[in-house]
């Protein structure tokens, strides 16, 4: 089953599918969080966590060969942190990355953020 988006309590997940969806969150977190010319492209797909109706955290993912899921640039704004909506974000992006066809998966992260996956 192939969930359209990704509801928690107050949080949702969902992927960035229209220019407009990502200019908004791109003037939210001030800064190109969502590659608006690479909306079309069929293996990158970018998503937004957002809590009570607000963007709070974003990611995106590259498919690789068709089986590997490229986790990269997670992000969630500092008064959203430890809420657990990052994590529900790249659980939602690796269900997604499955139903696709990814068997293998990979985290890019930061030094900062490096200490959060282990």
């Amino acid at each position: 089953m192939y969930l359209k988006k990704f509801e928690t309590e107050n949080k949702l997940i969902k992927r960035v599918k229209t220019e407009e969806e990502g200019r908004r969150i791109n003037h939210y977190f001030d800064r190109a969080a969502i590659d608006l010319k690479k909306l079309d492209d069929p293996n990158l797909h970018f998503y937004v966590g957002e809590e009570n109706g607000q963007p709070a955290s974003y990611g995106r993912y590259l498919l690789l060969d068709k089986t590997v899921c490229f986790l990269s640039d997670i992000f969630t704004s500092k008064i959203h942190r430890g809420k657990g909506i990052g994590k529900a974000l790249c659980r939602k992006m690796l269900m997604d990355a499955k139903q696709e066809g990814a068997v293998k998966s990979v985290l890019a992260s930061s030094q900062m953020g490096h200490p959060l996956y282990l």
